[in-house]
């Protein structure tokens, strides 16, 4: 991910899982809260509500992990895991992260939230995907609490 990330040529680098669970019909949207509005990063939140298309215990951990980040951070967020963002090209470049390891979405978008970066979280659809989730939930849950603790006290 991470070279796919840094290998964006645009102003704008949009991510999405290539499973069919999210919408890219929202791709220019994204793009241009970010092109016309300023955004440096723009995050497709599924969990305005439960989307049907996802298991509950996957839904409640998203929820509790949400919780979590939005009060280390003063902000609210309301879906750390979302495989559908817009991020502004030189934001990409300027941004310290860790890309191995499980979770970085978790990383991608708390450590702008922490630099002061304009981010904005808009709802999109989440259809239910083509093919077996390849998720290791226990190992994906602890490098989501490690990602949020590290970047909240780096």
């Amino acid at each position: 991910m991470d070279l796919a990330l840094k290998s964006g040529q645009g102003e704008v680098v949009v991510t999405l899982d290539c499973d069919d669970s999210y919408p890219a019909s929202m791709i220019p949207v994204l793009a241009n809260y970010i092109l016309k509005e300023g955004y440096d990063l723009v995050d497709g939140s599924r969990l305005k509500s439960k989307p049907e298309a996802m298991p509950w215990i996957n839904f409640l951990a998203n929820w509790g992990f949400a919780l979590i980040a939005s009060v280390f951070f003063f902000k609210y967020v309301s879906d750390l895991h979302s495989g559908m963002r817009a991020y502004r090209r030189t934001l990409i470049h300027s941004l310290k992260y860790q890309p191995k390891g499980a979770a970085l979405p978790v990383e991608l978008l708390l450590r702008p939230i922490k630099e002061g970066k304009k981010v904005k979280i808009i709802n999109i659809d989440y259809n239910e995907r083509i093919g077996v989730s390849t998720m290791r939930p226990l190992e994906s849950a602890w490098w989501t609490i490690k990602r949020i603790m590290s970047v909240r006290f780096s």
